[in-house]
């Protein structure tokens, strides 16, 4: 019986068994060397990698800081490592007390995963520790306008227009919410506004050609709009 079990050798060279198992280490040996070749251990760490590893220094000397969570949180978000950079958001919101812009930043976070509901209370949370922050408000106006409710993102966005009045990206993005609003007039102006501080937005001009009003730039813009 056991002789019946003997791979069949041909000239006395290797048996076919051997010859498949050799091809197969050769394949598992090149597989091997290539997954090692293209991982970091053998090649330069990329930006993202290292501002990780700083931020993770950083955070040995100074545990449970906000700031350099939130940090951590955005480079890992940047990184694709959603997971890691939310708990690590969190963290930093349960030891953000009233320091600004720590809920400002969680709700970036927050929107890009659409998670609007909860970026709004955060956005809320932010303006009530600083009611002066147009970023805030700004985020705010964007949230609303996803959720639906035209009204309130006009009045957030003017509240940031309030505190910060020749910001462009803010004058352009009230144009799209009055726009939107059906406030024809006072879309135009506020596209032209937006051109004022920021020429040739290509935002603006089309908000512009959506309201049936071809741009010509002029040859001295006001950067303040007056």
């Amino acid at each position: 019986m056991a002789q019946r079990l003997r791979a069949r050798r041909v000239g006395g060279g290797p048996s076919a068994l051997v010859l498949v198992l050799a091809g197969l280490i050769i394949a598992l040996v090149v597989t091997i060397a290539v997954l090692f070749a293209n991982s970091s251990l053998f090649r330069d760490p990329t930006a993202e990698e290292l501002a990780r590893r700083e931020a993770l220094a950083a955070l040995d000397q100074s545990p449970g800081d906000p700031g350099l969570l939130m940090t951590l949180a955005e480079i890992e978000y940047s990184m694709g490592r959603t997971r890691d950079a939310l708990d690590h958001a969190g963290q930093a919101i349960d030891n953000a007390g009233e320091t600004t812009t720590i809920f400002l930043r969680y709700a970036m976070l927050l929107a890009q995963e659409n998670r609007l509901d909860e970026a709004k209370v955060a956005l809320e949370t932010e303006l009530a520790i600083d009611h002066t922050s147009a970023e805030a408000y700004f985020l705010l106006a964007q949230v609303l306008d996803k959720q639906g409710d035209l009204a309130a993102a006009l009045e957030a966005m003017l509240r940031a227009l309030e505190i910060n009045p020749f910001d462009g990206d803010f004058r352009i993005y009230y144009g799209d919410l009055l726009a939107a609003a059906g406030y024809e007039a006072e879309a135009e102006s506020a596209y032209r506004a937006g051109l004022d501080v920021l020429p040739g937005n290509e935002r603006a001009i089309q908000g512009l050609e959506r309201l049936g009003i071809t741009y010509e730039e002029t040859s001295t813009p006001n950067p303040h709009g007056n």
